[in-house]
């Protein structure tokens, strides 16, 4: 069972729908394409691991979008995204970017300036290929294809209401900086950059991030739970509303205001935050263990008895990580297998953990706790044979 996660954000922030309208297709004649390249890559994820095309695709799309504000930056500081790679690699951090010569033969960000504009391209290890069309002064135009040559075309057919991330294009200065700002956000979640992502709200209200830290610690990734898509914009001096999509929530109208010359989410972090967070680790570790769940009766299948070892999980289902019980946290699945049942843990938000029990002859029982002793026995894990309960409070 999956919550709303955004039910919370939705209850404390939407307002209204802004009236502002979503900004037209760019104008004009487009200069000269660069030469199409045809280029074939071979992924970087190797067998037994199965490729999560969507995941893969979120990837290239994020470091699409990573590699758009280090331009944005450039032409910030210069006028021009005219840059050497080398340039970019320095900005980059560990992102590679590319020349387009070297699309055919290199892994990275392609990164093809001209003067006042720049389109960057990114190749899937789902084989999708993904680009970014920026002016400077301008929409931003979003494609993909098959190809490289589809995405070029789907990059640059002048329509920037229909592409892989937003039907809301910027339109000005502040209205990208609040684009960047909801980019980088929406990143910061999904990587579990927690100190990073609470640095984007209102110095003015932002709770401390030790606050933050205790029900989101560093490093847990929201995933695509947290996935912010943006519609619309609509700015009043030092005040904005973005539409927005978030996780489960549609439409919502999210607040920012400027302070001093940067924008930042105006609603209190933590107030906002900690349920997306606790919502989202928690929604990873019940899928999470439903996976193990479905590994354990494969291994039950194979010896016919549930008295086996992680380590055998591990051959049934490399993609997921398997460890004893008392080694069990975030990511991981903690097991303990006896003749007669087999018993499944995960670990979501700080202090909540949850169970599945499978049994001989007896329906799957299914647990929750605040504490792992709770839920580490037979008995603690079969408080429902319906599917997993709710959370405690």
């Amino acid at each position: 069972m999956r919550p709303a996660l955004m039910l919370a954000i939705a209850a404390s922030l939407v307002a209204s729908a802004c009236a502002g309208q979503s900004a037209s297709g760019v104008e004009g004649n487009l200069p000269p394409l660069p030469a199409a390249v045809t280029t074939t890559t071979t992924s970087t994820i190797s067998p037994p691991m199965r490729v999560d095309d969507r995941a893969a695709d979120l990837e290239a799309q994020a470091e699409l979008e990573a590699g758009l504000e280090v331009a944005r930056d450039i032409y910030g500081s210069r006028g021009t995204f005219d840059a050497s790679m080398a340039e970019l690699n320095a900005m980059g951090q560990d992102r590679v970017f590319i020349g387009l010569q070297d699309a055919a033969f290199v892994n990275g960000v392609v990164y093809d300036p001209h003067d006042q504009r720049v389109t960057l391209y990114r190749e899937s290890a789902s084989g999708t290929w993904f680009c970014i069309d920026q002016y400077a002064r301008a929409e931003t135009d979003f494609g993909l294809g098959d190809s490289f040559e589809a995405a070029l075309r789907d990059c640059n057919d002048g329509v920037t209401t229909v592409g892989w991330k937003n039907a809301f294009a910027a339109n000005g200065l502040d209205e990208s900086a609040i684009e960047t700002l909801l980019i980088r956000f929406s990143r910061y979640l999904d990587q579990g950059e927690v100190a990073l992502a609470h640095s984007t709200f209102h110095p003015r209200v932002a709770c401390p991030v030790e606050e933050l830290v205790a029900s989101w610690p560093e490093g847990r990734g929201l995933g695509s739970e947290a996935r912010l898509e943006l519609t619309d914009i609509d700015i009043s001096g030092d005040e904005a509303v973005a539409m927005i999509n978030f996780g489960d929530a549609t439409e919502l109208a999210w607040n920012l205001e400027r302070y001093g010359d940067r924008w930042y989410h105006s609603a209190e972090a933590c107030r906002v935050l900690v349920p997306v967070a606790v919502a989202a680790q928690d929604t990873q570790a019940r899928d999470l263990l439903i996976d193990g769940l479905a590994a354990t009766r494969s291994g039950f299948v194979d010896r016919s008895a549930f008295d086996f070892l992680p380590a055998t999980l591990a051959r049934l289902e490399p993609t997921i990580a398997f460890v004893s019980l008392r080694d069990v946290d975030w990511a991981l699945v903690g097991y303990e297998g006896h003749e007669t049942f087999g018993l499944v843990v995960t670990v979501g938000a700080p202090g909540h953990f949850f169970c599945a029990v499978e049994s001989l002859g007896a329906v799957t029982g299914y647990g929750v706790g605040e504490t792992l002793v709770e839920v580490a026995s037979q008995a603690g894990c079969s408080q429902s044979t319906a599917g997993l309960p709710d959370f405690p409070g």
